[in-house]
């Protein structure tokens, strides 16, 4: 049944209708089509509603998306770039294990890697990592959906991925210990009866922070709700400051002698009209004012109010970052910053919660995709890949030194403890020829030399701490 316009317009007003133009909204098209660009307000109050042109008509995108974008704001959005950005730069390899029991690296042209290298027509490996840190950052669960192939010889093999808005994706029957029978997905949540069940091998619910039993996870944003409500309130304070704060200074006229000027209010009324025409404004920066009588200006800078407003919002800023696991430090807190804690933060930021986080959706997007590609359990994953990380490679370095100076284990295991392929032609145990066995300290004697006993002697007479 189609409905008035007046009750369509009304019904969306109060959130009970799926958003979308009415015949009251001609004059505002006509003006973004006309400008290109969103400018003014619609019928029903909504200000620069974000859309997409299809023909002469507008589709505006659903409340629940509006609603993650404008938690993804402010400091809290700014933290979640950074982590994001990061996040969606990290390769991942597949990994799978040989009749041999070892694990070997596929090549980059492996299908799984394929799919993962464009998820759809429509992205890119590093945009659906970067959705995919924001949704868990900004709401809690990621629900990514398999387009599988219906027959041919790959039937069942996935041929795209696409991330489903985590409100319109509902988890349906399971518990605490029994796994869900499906998912259901509504396009529209205004039309609740219109869905989609989809079978759960087609669909991964990433949850972050769940605990057993939940159906959805808690977002970065919903755990930070003070910080996120601090930073809008400090911002609104301060905003508030500059648009009715007090004047930047007092300009006065010192007496002449004993005599005190005094002006009429024509005059300061003047004196005012010309400081705002020719000396204020981004127009008239460097303009130099040229006064023939004797002035005086004092400046009031920032009051106490504006500082501990700046103060609170830097502390807050400080815990946001926090709750991404990273320190301020990177998102340029001078404050906090020198070039030591600065290379000591990147290295901690990949280390305690960019790289975890990463293997942790490494480990389940394995535990889905690599047997919708017809691995065994157990017998192929998806691991990050770190040696791009410039921060990591020290500890590469020195984790190397530690495998190769263990002269017990043969070479060939040396290397496979280091990640390589061992070279079949290159077996055996590497010793440093400067070491020799000896059975004892009588052995060892005997076999220096007239210098080497001196030595010996030397070691065997120190007399060590002084008993007195």
């Amino acid at each position: 049944m189609k409905l008035p316009d007046i009750v369509n317009a009304a019904l969306q007003t109060f959130g009970l209708g799926s958003s979308g133009l009415t015949k009251y909204d001609q004059n505002f098209l006509q003006q973004v089509m006309g400008e290109k660009a969103l400018v003014g307000f619609d019928s029903i109050g909504r200000t620069n509603p974000l859309y997409q042109m299809v023909g002469n008509d507008a589709t505006y995108l659903s409340p629940e998306q509006q609603k993650l974008r404008q938690r993804l704001v402010g400091q809290f959005g700014r933290a979640n770039s950074y982590f994001a950005t990061k996040a969606a730069s990290l390769p991942l390899n597949l990994w799978t294990r040989g009749t041999d029991g070892k694990p070997k690296q596929e090549p980059y042209d492996a299908p799984l890697l394929d799919l993962l290298w464009q998820p759809n027509p429509m992205t890119s490996y590093s945009t659906f990592m970067w959705q995919i840190s924001s949704f868990w950052h900004g709401e809690g669960t990621v629900p990514i959906w398999a387009n599988r192939l219906d027959s041919g010889p790959n039937k069942g093999r996935p041929q795209e991925l696409w991330i489903l808005p985590p409100p319109c994706v509902k988890p349906m029957g399971g518990g605490y210990m029994e796994p869900v029978t499906s998912y259901r997905y509504t396009p529209d949540p205004a039309k609740p009866n219109e869905y989609i069940d989809l079978d759960p091998s087609e669909l991964l619910f990433l949850k972050n922070g769940a605990l057993p039993g939940e159906a959805r996870g808690t977002s970065t944003a919903q755990s930070a709700y003070r910080e996120v409500t601090t930073d809008k309130s400090t911002s609104d304070a301060q905003n508030s400051l500059m648009q009715h704060g007090g004047p930047p200074g007092i300009i006065s006229f010192p007496p002449d002698k004993d005599t005190a000027i005094t002006l009429s209010a024509p005059t300061i009324f003047d004196i005012r009209n010309r400081f705002d025409t020719r000396y204020s404004g981004p127009e008239n920066r460097g303009k130099i004012p040229i006064v023939t009588e004797k002035v005086e200006f004092v400046s009031t800078g920032a009051t106490a109010v504006d500082l501990a407003i700046l103060e609170l919002r830097m502390a807050n800023f400080r815990e946001v970052c926090g709750w991404f696991g990273f320190s301020s430090v990177l998102l340029g807190d001078m404050e906090a910053s020198t070039d030591n804690n600065y290379q000591n933060a990147r290295k901690a930021f990949y280390t305690d919660a960019l790289v975890p986080y990463a293997n942790s959706n490494a480990g389940e997007l394995s535990r889905w995709l690599c047997p919708l590609f017809g691995y065994k359990p157990k017998q192929a994953w998806l691991e990050v890949d770190t040696s791009g990380i410039p921060e990591l490679q020290e500890d590469k370095k020195a984790e190397t030194e530690r495998i190769m100076s263990m002269y017990l284990l043969p070479i060939e295991r040396r290397v496979e403890m280091l990640g390589e392929t061992p070279d079949p032609a290159f077996k055996g145990y590497l010793i440093p020829a400067g070491l020799q066995y000896f059975k004892n300290a009588q052995e060892l004697s005997e076999s220096l030399t007239d210098e080497g006993q001196k030595l010996l002697g030397r070691y065997n007479e120190y007399p060590g701490v002084s008993a007195e």
